[in-house]
């Protein structure tokens, strides 16, 4: 459920798949089939006190690596600095779905330094994007008036 990075124990794991339960609960289709807010409250309290990170007396006094959140954190942070993963690192390549244009809640578009090619489809349907960075593509092209059609940016 959580990137094997974290290497999270098993009372956290457990801890995870609580609040994952519980979110779904939450999303349920029929109001009847959701938790009240007591429940939640109560599932999610005893969570709370391992995640919270540390405060500033805690920094200052050198008590932050007894913080679950720290400690997963820094281990998170010490891999990303040693490791080069082919997904973040290997640009897209390809060409751009015209079905794009029909995710009209999109509100920012980055697709900036790959090797996307062939025509840039419309987007005129985008009424709430508000930001696109197409820099450093091969586009064979790009529609006539595409960026008037896009009012928010």
């Amino acid at each position: 459920m959580a990137d094997r990075v974290l290497e999270l124990d098993d009372e956290t794991q457990k801890g995870l798949m609580e609040v994952a339960d519980l979110a779904w609960h939450c999303t349920c289709r029929e109001p009847y089939q959701r938790p009240d807010m007591s429940h939640i409250v109560n599932t999610l309290s005893p969570l709370i006190e391992p995640w919270q990170p540390p405060t500033t007396n805690d920094i200052n006094n050198g008590n932050n690596s007894t913080h679950i959140l720290t400690k997963i954190l820094e281990r998170w942070l010490h891999w990303a600095r040693t490791q080069q993963s082919p997904a973040l690192t290997t640009p897209l390549s390809g060409s751009i779905s015209p079905a794009l244009g029909n995710l009209t809640s999109l509100t920012s578009l980055q697709l900036k330094f790959n090797n996307i090619c062939g025509p840039l489809p419309r987007l005129s349907k985008l009424s709430l994007l508000q930001q696109i960075y197409l820099r450093a593509n091969a586009f064979d092209s790009i529609p006539s008036g595409f960026f008037i059609e896009l009012s928010s940016l």
